[in-house]
C-alpha cells in the first residue's frame, strides 16, 4: 500500500479522530486554565493548591502528568516527590515556567534560574 492510500485510510479511522478532538479539547481546557503563555503574570498566583492537591483535576500538575497525556504525556509516575519539590521550591519553579515562555531563545538554550 503506498504512503498516499495509508494516509487515506488514516483519515477514515474514526477512532483516531475522536482521540486527536479529545487531545485538543483537553489542551484547549488546560490552556484556559492556565493561560500563561498570553498571561505570564498568572504565573504568580500559582499556589502550593494550585499546583498539586490530591484528587483535585483543576491542578497545575494533574494537567501536565495526566490531563495532557494524549498529547504525548510526560511519564512521571513520582507524583509525590515531585510535588513535594515544587511546592518547596516553588518560587524557583515559577521562575522557570516564565523562563520556559520567553520567546526570543529555544528552551534548550535557556539559562536555569
Amino acid at each position: 500500500m503506498e504512503i498516499k492510500e495509508k494516509f487515506e485510510e488514516f483519515k477514515k479511522n474514526e477512532k483516531i479522530k475522536k482521540e486527536i478532538n479529545e487531545a485538543l479539547k483537553n489542551l484547549e481546557d488546560f490552556l484556559t486554565k492556565f493561560p500563561f503563555k498570553n498571561n505570564p503574570e498568572k504565573i504568580d498566583e500559582l499556589t502550593p493548591d494550585k499546583i498539586y492537591k490530591k484528587g483535585n483535576k483543576n491542578t497545575f500538575l494533574y494537567w501536565i502528568l495526566d490531563g495532557l497525556e494524549k498529547l504525548g504525556g510526560t511519564r512521571i509516575r513520582d507524583k509525590k516527590n515531585l510535588t513535594k519539590e515544587i511546592k518547596n521550591k516553588l518560587d524557583k519553579f515559577k521562575s522557570l515556567l516564565k523562563e520556559a515562555l520567553k520567546e526570543d531563545t529555544s528552551l534548550s538554550k535557556k539559562n536555569r534560574p
